[in-house]
């Protein structure tokens, strides 16, 4: 079994998705609205509340920065 040490490090890196929008720089409905149509970074529940882990967080943005393509309202923008 995993030592307290352990699972605080594991919890502190679940973001709610408030936390998640904030660390992303959206409002929460548009994270929300990313969500409902599969954009946006891979979430999970605990029971009926909503987590994102902050390493695919910033993963997700990593990858969409690589890509280098305009993003509005998770729709990319036509050049």
């Amino acid at each position: 079994m995993a030592s307290p040490q352990e699972l605080t490090q594991v919890v502190s890196d679940f973001m709610t998705a408030r936390q998640a929008a904030q660390e992303i720089g959206v409002h929460i409905r548009t994270l929300k609205y990313w969500k409902a149509n599969g954009y946006g970074p891979d979430h999970f529940y605990i029971g009926k509340r909503l987590f994102y882990r902050r390493s695919d967080v910033i993963g997700w943005l990593q990858q969409i920065s690589d890509t280098k393509a305009p993003v509005t309202n998770g729709r990319k923008v036509r050049a």
